[in-house]
């Protein structure tokens, strides 16, 4: 691929037959090292038009310290400062690098803002904007981002360690027209940076953490009983719900919900805040209406029913497994991704198996990811009652006893759609222990999975930190009958040990751990 791409321009003679514009665009289209794109945008004119929109596509703009000077290298800013190049940024990150982890607001630091509100004004394509830093966004770059006419999502992640910020602004919060998602961490307050739900009206994913706790009512103080907002996605976390979510927003059109660290208010309950809609008593006073008929006869006229709406929610991802998730879970049908998370603040009392039960009565036939993070350990009948009924899974997590290898192997072949199963329990002490016991079942796995044939395992996860992955190709090779003694042919699946962190971006399960 590179011999044609490293050629001379069209309309110099090569020695060899040139491909066309379309099928090189292709080839380069395809090409992730940013190293060979560098490499293939330096060999023609041609390549160099192009690779660069792809090569500046996503761009990390890094600011760090050093001694008591912060700056920002002047490559990064001369690169995006040439003709065209801003033009091609689709994502930029900022990183800010401050090791005191205090917020700053001094001179030095509004000169940096301008900087980086000159190179965005450029960025005509520009759709996403990540500011992770321990130190708060400048209100000149959160204005100047909020008049860009294509930016959809904005993201500020802030660890948990930063310094207070300064008091909140009393001025009409920024309006964003056309931002779609909006992830917020680490916020002191609604106002830390100044905004409000009715300033973004085009929002339809919300994902906001606070330090410190805050109401419900606060962070949609716009809405009553009869307004509400439609959003497909809501994640929000260390928040007091002292009012229903159907008044925040219309709850039957949300695809994702996300409550973690979440408590009732004291005048308020579960089974309200979760209710889809609210409970009309019927005048029983009021006088029926009557037709006449031909007969003398009346016949009364009856209202019609109002259907009831059943929400249609895809993924659910919460931290406890009371009462009133099981009656949520058992008022709608159609979930496909269900996360259960260790609990920061909850003891649980309730037991597992209703909450499995009702997964099984009105998900089974829809479930794809299931993880179940709870403190208490699934019984083999909940398990096995949970894969005989939910035959559809691809990503299982449970907390079984290590002790039950056996058992969890015939749960694995059960499960004919399983790709990723994680075993929470281990029982033991240390990761290095967790690496040999998942080593030494190393030759049993690459045979039993073989052995089955159509498998589609590919990673089996043990404790917190190791999974074994499962090469997909099996192979032949020499293996000694454990009866008998003798040398025989035996197919297995070769794999290796990875560390979870290292796979938690492709595999569910382990993607729903981080929190909000």
């Amino acid at each position: 691929m590179f011999d044609f791409l490293m050629g001379p321009e069209p309309g110099r003679s090569s020695g060899r037959p040139q491909l066309p514009l379309d099928i090189v665009s292709s080839i380069i289209s395809r090409i992730e090292s940013p190293a060979d794109l560098a490499r293939v945008s330096r060999s023609s004119r041609i390549h160099h038009f192009l690779t660069i929109p792809l090569l500046y596509r996503s761009v990390v703009l890094v600011c760090r310290q050093e001694g008591r000077r912060a700056y920002i290298t002047l490559a990064q800013m001369g690169a995006l400062l040439k003709p065209g190049i801003a033009a091609c940024v689709q994502r930029l990150e900022v990183v800010n690098e401050k090791p005191s982890g205090q917020d700053r607001r001094g001179e030095e630091h509004g000169i940096w803002a301008v900087a980086v509100v000159g190179i965005v004004s450029g960025m005509t394509r520009l759709e996403e904007f990540l500011w992770n830093s321990e130190s708060m966004m400048h209100p000149i770059l959160y204005e100047a981002l909020s008049r860009h006419p294509k930016l959809k999502t904005l993201r500020i992640i802030h660890p948990l360690s930063l310094h207070p910020p300064p008091p909140p602004s009393l001025a009409p919060p920024i309006v964003f027209r056309n931002l779609k998602s909006i992830h917020l961490t680490g916020l002191g307050s609604r106002t830390t940076y100044n905004w409000g739900m009715s300033s973004m009206p085009a929002l339809q994913v919300f994902k906001v953490s606070w330090r410190i706790s805050t109401r419900l009512s606060v962070i949609f103080p716009e809405h009553g009983p009869t307004q509400s907002r439609v959003l497909k996605e809501l994640h929000i976390s260390n928040v007091v719900l002292d009012i229903p979510l159907r008044r925040c927003l219309d709850l039957p059109e949300l695809q994702k919900l996300s409550l973690l660290d979440c408590s009732v208010g004291e005048e308020s309950s579960w089974d309200e805040i979760l209710r889809v809609e609210e409970q009309k008593v019927a005048n029983a006073g009021s006088p029926a209406s009557v037709l006449s008929t031909g007969s003398g006869r009346g016949v009364v006229r009856q209202s019609p029913i109002p259907a009831v709406k059943h929400p249609k929610l895809k993924s659910l991802r919460i931290n406890e497994v009371g009462k009133h998730w099981v009656n949520f879970l058992s008022s709608f049908a159609g979930l496909e991704e269900l996360y259960i998370l260790p609990s920061t603040s909850v003891i649980e009392q309730d037991t597992v198996e209703p909450f499995l039960d009702a997964i099984i009565n009105f998900h089974g036939s829809t479930i794809r990811n299931l993880r179940l993070s709870t403190s208490q350990l699934v019984e083999k009948r909940c398990a096995s009652k949970l894969v005989r009924s939910c035959k559809g899974l691809e990503e299982v997590s449970l907390r079984i006893p290590k002790s039950e290898w056996k058992f969890i192997e015939i749960l694995i072949l059960f499960l004919t759609r399983i790709r990723v199963f994680h075993l929470l329990t281990t029982e033991l002490s240390s990761h290095t222990e967790e690496y040999d016991e998942l080593l030494a079942h190393r030759e049993e796995t690459e045979r039993r999975v073989a052995h089955e044939g159509e498998s589609l395992l590919e990673i089996f996860g043990f404790g917190t930190m190791w999974a074994w992955v499962i090469d997909r190709t099996p192979s032949l090779v020499d293996g000694v009958d454990p009866e008998t003694g003798k040398v025989e042919k035996r197919w297995v699946k070769r794999g290796h040990i990875e560390q979870i962190s290292i796979l938690r971006e492709k595999v569910g399960v382990w993607k729903a751990e981080e929190r909000i």
